[in-house]
């Protein structure tokens, strides 16, 4: 018979402990480790870094690292010893004395045994079932990974993102006011339209427009662009449908310039944050932007496909409705991209205005639109819209099962439930803002689901942007 098998022993008490044996965790402790006084903390903390413990805290069990204990805690167990603290799993005279000393009491080991023949060939039929589980694991292990990668990429470019925005906003609201002066000029926004498209940026600006306040329109017109990007981007990728653009670029630039007609609305109107009544003259003044947008466009010699979507975007597949204008257009002359601007139109609207309305969360808003599919606005092209973004879009604050609050970071594709998208948790159950924050696949994690969605102003203040901004997965 030869040594070659591993075998796990659990709650050893000390005085069973041997030469030769690993803890592989220590499972039972004295009273010193019940409520942990100030110097018991700091001696966990300083001897198992890198450990994982299970303590009790609030009369509630959870998993911590060593160095997340606090006064008051009690000790259950500490398991993951990384490599370097051999000395405290390797088995012999002087560590069971040690042990003794701090009265560490039970434990789970592995030690060598000896197996017959007949034995072997068992191992063997279980180390091969082992390993095809192992393949199998792989794959959920690669799945992971790239989850974190992406997270982390999105993460990034929002960071990169934020001055590009507000650079942007400044850049619109330059070109409305030469407008308003009679000096029709886009070319700095188109400057930074070809670095959106070059940068691969657009993803990461809707999930800041989906976080931060923009109830100001040269704000809107930019949210209202990289969302209207992100999602046509996807369509032509996976339908093969032929754009009516010359290029992305004229894309996302069409959706800039929507609302550029209100240029030759009067400025102190434009930024006013008062609520009309649809008969008012104010109102009536801001329905005609569309018109005026569709005029000055065409003076700069834009194409059909840009001025369409000025024109035509608050026009409603029932055109009747009172809300559809201009009242002379008709919705089979509305483009597919401008069908699809109108519901990114009335998202961003949503989403975003703060000042004198109560914005609405994404998924709210994603609710909202679906009761209105096929009766305002194209049912096909929502059902597009809806694949693109999910029931929760990235940005959104939601609360989970186990109430513990997070950012979604990645939305469900093909076939997968679109009620479990991937989300970085920020704040554990307890309320605690965490500092590492750990990545929940709702696919997998199939104990866990979406409780309720938040207001990401109500759960983070103005601070909302810079929690996302901040999210850190290894």
């Amino acid at each position: 018979m030869d040594a070659d098998h591993i075998v796990e022993k659990f709650d050893m008490k000390l005085g069973e402990l041997a030469d030769g044996m690993i803890i592989t965790a220590y499972a039972g402790f004295g009273e010193r480790y019940q409520r942990l006084d100030d110097k018991t903390s700091e001696f966990i903390r300083h001897n198992f870094k890198r450990c994982s413990l299970v303590i009790i805290r609030n009369d509630s069990e959870i998993t911590v690292k060593a160095s997340e204990v606090r006064v008051g805690d009690t000790i259950l167990k500490v398991y993951n010893f990384p490599s370097n603290l051999l000395k405290l799993t390797q088995v012999n005279s002087r560590l069971i004395k040690a042990l003794k000393y701090r009265d560490i009491r039970r434990f789970d080991i592995k030690q060598q045994a000896y197996l017959t023949d007949d034995s072997k060939r068992e191992l063997r039929e279980i180390i091969k079932l082992v390993k095809q589980s192992t393949k199998r694991l792989s794959v959920k292990e690669e799945r992971r990974l790239e989850s974190i990668r992406e997270t982390n990429e999105l993460i990034q470019k929002t960071n990169e993102s934020v001055n590009v925005r507000r650079e942007i906003i400044s850049s619109v609201e330059y070109a409305m006011d030469n407008a308003r002066r009679g000096n029709n000029n886009i070319d700095d926004i188109r400057k930074y339209v070809d670095g959106i498209t070059q940068t691969a940026s657009a993803d990461a600006m809707s999930a800041i427009a989906n976080i931060r306040a923009s109830d100001q329109t040269y704000a809107h017109c930019v949210d209202v662009g990289v969302i209207f990007q992100t999602v046509y981007n996807y369509i032509l990728q996976e339908t093969g449908r032929k754009s009516v653009f010359d290029s992305l670029n004229q894309a996302i630039l069409s959706a800039f310039l929507h609302d550029f007609g209100k240029a030759k609305v009067p400025k102190d109107l434009l930024d006013s944050t008062s609520r009309f009544e649809r008969s008012s003259k104010e109102m009536q003044i801001l329905m005609a932007h569309p018109e005026h947008g569709a005029k000055l466009l065409a003076d700069m010699g834009l194409p059909d496909s840009v001025i369409n979507m000025a024109h035509y975007h608050h026009v409603k597949q029932d055109d009747n409705m009172l809300s559809s204008y201009p009242k002379d257009c008709h919705y089979e002359d509305v483009f597919f991209e401008t069908r699809l601007l109108a519901i990114v139109d009335v998202y961003q609207a949503l989403v975003g205005r703060r000042r004198y309305k109560r914005s609405w969360s994404p998924p709210a808003t994603m609710r909202y639109l679906d009761a209105l599919s096929g009766v305002e606005y194209d049912y096909e092209v929502w059902l597009l819209f809806l694949k693109v973004m999910g029931l929760y879009p990235k940005g959104s604050v939601v609360e989970l099962s186990n109430h513990s609050i997070g950012f979604v970071v990645s939305i469900p594709r093909d076939e997968s439930d679109p009620e479990r998208p991937i989300v970085a948790v920020v704040r554990n159950e307890y309320g605690e803002d965490l500092d590492h924050h750990e990545l929940v696949d709702l696919q997998e994690a199939l104990d866990i689901s979406i409780a309720k969605d938040l207001d990401s102003l109500e759960v983070f203040g103005s601070n909302a942007l810079d929690v996302f901004m901040g999210i850190e997965i290894s």
